[in-house]
């Protein structure tokens, strides 16, 4: 059984970082997957200035609104997960758009620079 986070299922883990993971979330009421990025209280890794940081993506992803962006859906500070074995601890969670294709770093770092006709196709 997966974890539960508030209204998400969470499934799948989609990539690791330093300080955060990022799990495939399935909205329950909306019956929508979503990308959510959660950072574990009480981490040591994670610092105020880390903190301050995500909270600095947080408010810039929450102005912004585009088509070709992966849009901020959600932001917790104060979540729980709650593990199938019944365990649960405090995170911190920020739900994203899930973007099917993967990420663009990829395509640049297997790849190689963009021609300025693959540029416009993907800033348009």
């Amino acid at each position: 059984m997966p974890s539960q986070l508030g209204k998400y299922r969470l499934l799948r883990t989609l990539g690791t970082g330093a300080n955060s993971k990022v799990k495939l979330g399935h909205h329950q009421d909306k019956d929508e997957y979503h990308a959510v990025k959660i950072l574990k209280k009480g981490d040591p890794r994670i610092d105020a200035q880390f903190l301050q940081l995500v909270m600095t993506e947080v408010q810039t992803m929450a102005k912004l609104s585009h088509p070709n962006i992966v849009n901020l859906l959600d932001y917790s500070d104060n979540a729980m997960v709650k593990r199938d074995n019944g365990t649960e601890y405090g995170v911190t969670c920020i739900a994203l758009e899930y973007a099917t294709g993967g990420e663009l770093f990829d395509y640049v770092a297997l790849g190689g620079a963009f021609s300025e006709r693959i540029c416009r196709f993907y800033f348009r």
